[in-house]
């Protein structure tokens, strides 16, 4: 069995069901494949892979030869450490956002033309400072050691923190408003059966790991956990 998973999935979810897999299915062998949704998806077209869990940016459509469900949907959210000049706040602007280094992800445009378009629309200069990764370990350590803030996906697993990105305080920014997404998917074609076994495993895995608090993310004024870029 070949499963293909997205960076956010490595972390979360995946590594705690396949454990639990390991121990119903022993002699089942499996290769993970850590990838990009793009990447998997055109591995997953090409036969290669079995499954694809990852966080495709919104927007991007599944192919219509694959079968796929929508296993959480969260906010973008604006970033910051808790050391932040503005993290003590119990809301910021983009006027006061200006001025900051920004990060935001790299393989899809919709972020960055997302913050162009706010705040234009807000009579304002876009930041002249934005730096572009889909770096989880570089945007933590950027974030940790300076003023910067990101746009990112929230992290629906409130008690599963992305060690890499460090504690961040959060906020809701409506003119910056999107959707974060964990999606499966897999190939019309028949299914191995162990590998629908794992994909269940994962279901009830994230059924059971998501926050009572639901889709809107952690209360503002407590740290919060970004789930990272679309990928």
């Amino acid at each position: 069995m070949r499963a293909g998973i997205g960076a956010f999935f490595a972390h979360h979810v995946f590594p705690e069901a396949l454990l639990e897999f390991s121990v119903d299915f022993p002699r089942v062998d499996i290769t993970v494949i850590e990838a990009t949704s793009a990447d998997l998806h055109e591995a997953l077209r090409r036969g290669e892979l079995d499954f694809v869990l990852s966080t495709p940016a919104n927007g991007v459509p599944e192919p219509p030869q694959f079968e796929s469900e929508l296993l959480f949907e969260t906010r973008d959210a604006l970033f910051m450490r808790s050391g932040h000049p503005l993290a003590a706040r119990t809301g910021v602007g983009l006027r006061e956002l200006a001025d900051y280094p920004w990060i935001v992800p790299a393989r899809f445009g919709d972020h960055r033309a997302r913050l162009e378009t706010a705040f234009r629309g807000a009579g304002l200069e876009p930041p002249a400072r934005v730096m572009r990764t889909d770096s989880v370990p570089l945007m933590g350590h950027v974030l940790q050691h300076s003023d910067a803030v990101a746009l990112l996906g929230s992290n629906p697993f409130h008690d599963l923190p992305l060690p890499a990105l460090g504690p961040l305080r959060d906020f809701d920014i409506p003119a910056l408003a999107g959707s974060y997404r964990g999606v499966l998917a897999w190939r019309r074609s028949a299914l191995l059966p162990a590998a629908a076994a794992l994909m269940q495993r994962l279901r009830d895995t994230i059924r059971m790991r998501q926050s009572p608090r639901g889709a809107a993310g952690p209360a503002l004024g407590a740290p919060a956990q970004a789930g990272g870029p679309a990928t």
